[in-house]
């Protein structure tokens, strides 16, 4: 999920882009939630790009988003995490991965800017449990330790 800012804007207005597989069904179940001050302006438009559905509208608030907090409506019933992105019109990018044990984020405590250590451990974390997720994923693994000669040019 992405949120940005529309620079040059007075309202606090974003654009959101929301991308999910195409292909997972318990993803079609969840979606963002954000502040009850904070109205959609047009149609959802949703399009196929790849593998995935992305869905894109514009949200008008009342207030900046910075001081509220961004929820995933469904997550916690879902085996799926969520990688989502705020892009402020004036700052840095702020990305952090939602989870179902912890579905929202608050945007002014949220994680560091990108590139931050704080956002390596959560990918690592994140491709931790994807590859030990699937015996076809460590059979994969597998596979390349056996078939690639010398392990450093794994790395």
């Amino acid at each position: 999920m992405s949120v940005t800012e529309v620079a040059g804007n007075t309202a606090f207005e974003y654009d959101v882009l929301w991308r999910y597989a195409a292909a997972q069904q318990d993803v079609s179940r969840i979606r963002p939630q954000f502040p009850d001050h904070c109205q959609q302006l047009g149609a959802r438009r949703t399009a196929l790009q790849g593998e995935s559905l992305l869905t894109t509208y514009r949200l008008s608030c009342t207030n900046d988003l910075r001081s509220d907090s961004i929820a995933i409506q469904g997550l916690e019933a879902s085996l799926a995490d969520v990688v989502a992105t705020f892009r402020p019109s004036d700052g840095e990018n702020l990305t952090t991965v939602l989870s179902p044990e912890a579905p929202a984020f608050q945007l002014d405590q949220a994680a560091e800017p990108d590139g931050a250590n704080s956002n390596f451990v959560s990918y690592l974390s994140l491709g931790v449990a994807h590859i030990l997720g699937g015996a076809d994923h460590l059979l994969f693994v597998l596979a390349l330790l056996l078939l690639v000669k010398g392990r450093r040019r794994l790395l």
